[in-house]
């Protein structure tokens, strides 16, 4: 079935229910040579993000692999304003389901979890009109797929402030096992960089629709600092509407009376 906003207004939780498809974006059914000139003021809404490939850097290249979260790993209802500032579109994320936790699995049986993220995304493309074609995108931040009340194996956390393994450190060449496992001892938490390239592949002028595939590459889990990030990039595709008004006008129309 093509999922299109329309389409999938229609449906009733029940022919939704274990079907995946609330993990899923919308297609868009625009006419070849349609664009959408923005202008500062409005906003990107309702974005969604669905991861379709995931690659684990191995060496110095990406390899295949396969993601094994449930289908829970779609971004979704991500929102924000547009500016145009000296012929450029800028827009800058704030508010949504914008990240995910998902693990992802290689050919050798080796696991890699990451946190899918958009969070604090700030977007720059040449030009004002979405087209066929056009390509914007930027940085953003991927916070620990950890939270501080997480435990690890030996009841460690960082917001619980126990962060050594019980029992008598034991000594290897002259080094005691806190200094060998200080990462694992010291749990941290920290906000890594990722950066994502979106294309726009079609476009419908008149229901304010635009789609199309986006190339992100953004660090693994770093298991609060006790191991070194590895990158992951991440093809899928996209969809979001271009709607006018401030973050509370969109809401607002989004409410049921």
């Amino acid at each position: 079935m093509q999922l299109t906003s329309d389409t999938y207004g229609t449906l009733t939780y029940e022919k939704v229910r274990g079907t995946g498809l609330a993990n899923r974006c919308f297609n868009v059914e625009g006419k070849a040579g349609d664009t959408i000139k923005v202008s500062s003021g409005q906003r990107i809404s309702e974005m969604c993000l669905e991861q379709q490939n995931v690659f684990i850097k191995e060496g110095d290249e990406f390899v295949p692999s396969k993601i094994t979260t449930k289908e829970t790993n779609t971004l979704t209802g991500i929102d924000g304003p547009i500016k145009i500032d000296g012929g450029k579109m800028i827009w800058s994320e704030k508010d949504g389901i914008d990240f995910a936790p998902t693990t992802a699995q290689v050919k050798g049986g080796e696991r890699y979890p990451f946190l899918f993220s958009q969070k604090s995304l700030v977007a720059e493309g040449n030009g004002d009109t979405f087209k066929e074609g056009y390509e914007f995108g930027g940085k953003f931040e991927v916070p620990s797929y950890r939270t501080e009340d997480f435990l690890d194996p030996k009841g460690r956390g960082k917001g619980r402030g126990y962060d050594y393994a019980a029992g008598l450190g034991a000594s290897v060449n002259g080094e005691k096992d806190d200094q060998l496992n200080f990462s694992g001892n010291i749990k941290t938490y920290d906000t890594l960089p990722g950066e994502i390239k979106y294309k726009v592949e079609k476009v419908d002028k008149e229901a304010g629709e635009i789609g199309g595939t986006f190339t992100s590459i953004q660090p693994s889990d770093a298991d609060m600092g006790s191991k070194v990030p590895t990158d992951v990039k991440i093809e899928g595709k996209w969809f979001a509407k271009i709607q006018e008004g401030t973050a509370k006008d969109v809401a607002n129309d989004k409410k049921i009376d």
